[in-house]
């Protein structure tokens, strides 16, 4: 009798250490997938942002050196993307201080802060500078992303 008791008690422990070490494993693959998954919704948007910075730039580029003369609800919409795309990086950044690695977070802030401490008197040169860091940025972006998402 004492015996069974003991016995049951046994299995009564192991089966709850069994259960315990199932659901800590389950609950370490899910947060790590998590952390993965935002990780990747966080270079996902830069990497979108970057390329929408980038599509513009080439755009207004490519205006200027041809000379043409977009209509005036073209620019506004083309503007209106960059500066979304902006915003966007913006937000980006305030992620990736939180979440990426910190090279990512340098890299980002770089290429915001090199887009603000440019002088628009010389409207190809600005965006030609412009798209240089962009396209700089998004390189180093798409490198940092691979290796961080492995």
């Amino acid at each position: 009798m004492i015996f069974d008791i003991g016995k049951t008690l046994a299995q009564l422990l192991a089966t709850a250490g069994i259960a315990w070490f199932t659901v800590a494993a389950a609950l370490r693959r899910f947060k790590a997938e998590k952390t993965w998954e935002r990780r990747f919704d966080a270079y996902s948007r830069a990497v979108t942002a970057l390329g929408n910075m980038q599509a513009v730039l080439n755009q207004w580029m490519r205006d200027l050196e041809l000379r043409v003369e977009r209509p005036d609800y073209s620019i506004q919409a083309t503007s209106a993307r960059y500066q979304a795309a902006k915003v966007e990086l913006d937000q980006c950044i305030a992620v990736a201080r939180l979440i990426l690695p910190d090279d990512t977070f340098q890299t980002l802030s770089k290429v915001r802060s090199g887009l603000d401490g440019i002088d628009p008197s010389d409207e190809y040169g600005t965006y030609d500078i412009h798209a240089s860091l962009v396209a700089n940025g998004l390189q180093q972006l798409v490198e940092q992303g691979r290796v961080a998402l492995r």
